[in-house]
C-alpha cells in the first residue's frame, strides 16, 4: 500500500501546520480567543518559545520552500513578532506600577521598539546608549 503524498497535498498540509501553529500563538498573545471563551491574558514565555520554533523552521527549510510559502512563513513570523511586542507593551502599560513600586523586568528586546508603523515598510528606532550597557545579549524580533 501506497501512502506517499502528492505535491499539492504537502503543500496544504504545511500550509494547515503553519497556520495552526500561527493561530495558537496569536492565542497566547491574546489576540483571538478559544471558541466560546474569551481572548487570555497574553502568556509571553509560551509565545515567545513557539515564535522561536517557528524561526527554527524557517531556517532549516531555507531554500526548500516553494517562494509562496517563503513569503507566507516569512510575513507571518514578522507579523507575529510585531504582536508579541504589542503584547509586552500592553502588559507594561496596564500594570503601570506605582512610583514606590520597582518596576517589573521587561522582556529582552522590547526596550526602543516604537509601535508597528501603519504603512508596509517597518521602521525601527535603536535602544538609547544606556539601554545597551544593561543588556549585552538579548534577541531581538526587530
Amino acid at each position: 500500500m501506497d501512502h506517499s503524498l502528492s505535491d499539492a497535498e504537502v503543500q496544504a498540509r504545511f500550509a494547515r501546520h503553519l497556520q495552526m501553529q500561527i493561530d495558537h500563538i496569536l492565542v497566547l498573545l491574546g489576540r483571538i480567543p478559544l471558541p466560546g471563551m474569551e481572548a487570555m491574558e497574553p502568556r509571553l514565555p509560551e509565545a515567545r518559545e513557539l515564535i522561536d520554533h517557528l524561526e527554527a523552521l524557517e531556517v532549516k527549510t531555507r531554500g526548500n520552500l516553494q517562494p509562496h510559502e517563503q513569503a507566507f512563513l516569512g510575513g507571518a513570523l514578522t507579523e507575529l513578532r510585531l504582536a508579541y511586542v504589542e503584547a509586552c507593551q500592553g502588559r507594561r502599560t496596564a500594570a503601570a506600577p506605582s512610583p514606590s513600586s520597582p518596576v517589573p523586568p521587561e522582556p529582552a528586546g522590547a526596550e526602543g521598539v516604537p509601535p508597528p508603523p501603519i504603512s508596509s515598510q517597518e521602521s525601527r528606532q535603536a535602544p538609547s546608549s544606556t539601554e545597551e550597557g544593561k543588556k549585552k545579549f538579548f534577541k531581538s524580533y526587530g
